[in-house]
């Protein structure tokens, strides 16, 4: 994947997409330096989708933002 290329993935929870950009960081600095960090990173995001997707759920929700 060249730099930049990924903008977003579709039907991807912007924080998903987040996480990949930083698996794919062309600087090693700006990666997870451990698997347990990406890990880590990884459980917050779908808890939070989850999360969203409840609020989402529920009657008279508002609209989902893009």
């Amino acid at each position: 994947v060249r730099e930049g290329e990924i903008s977003e993935l579709p039907g991807t929870p912007p924080a998903i997409t987040a996480l990949v950009r930083r698996c794919l960081a062309k600087d090693p600095t700006q990666r997870y330096e451990q698997a347990g960090a990406l890990a880590l990173a990884l459980e917050e995001a779908l808890r939070e989708e989850a999360l969203r997707e409840e609020e989402l759920s529920r009657p008279g929700a508002p609209p989902p933002r893009e």
